[in-house]
């Protein structure tokens, strides 16, 4: 993909000069092999060289990238170690109001957390996406 600008030649008296007018981008411009273009409201992507068996897969993944992420950040979410109680429940409420985005993490999320909650949007999409 290409970004080619047009020029329009204008002259006053001996002078000449150049004026940028236009911009378009060429999508024609495709080497060899298989490509994949996804087109939706706001979003454009073309994916070049894709394995045609695994297509599906690299639309599912495409589509639920937004999804993920708010799985990510979900889980990455500042979790107690022990249950709290209700007073504790207010007094951080009332800290995490006051420190905003400083909100340092109680604990670390597991690895596992992330996987299984991805796995489970790529499988969800899957599913969508095969009707």
């Amino acid at each position: 993909m290409s970004t080619d600008t047009l020029y329009r030649k204008v002259q006053t008296g001996k002078r000449v000069r150049y004026e940028p007018v236009a911009e378009h981008m060429r999508w024609d411009a495709f080497p060899a092999g298989a490509h994949l273009v996804l087109v939706q409201p706001g979003m454009r992507s073309a994916m070049r060289c894709v394995d045609p068996d695994w297509a599906g897969v690299e639309v599912a993944l495409k589509l639920c990238q937004d999804e993920a992420a708010k799985v990510l950040r979900a889980e990455s979410e500042p979790k107690p170690v022990t249950p709290m109680n209700k007073r504790e429940r207010e007094a951080y409420a009332a800290w995490k109001a006051v420190m905003g985005d400083a909100v340092l993490r109680m604990t670390l999320p597991s690895a596992m957390g992330y996987v299984e909650a991805m796995f489970g949007v790529i499988r969800e999409t899957a599913k969508k996406a095969r009707g």
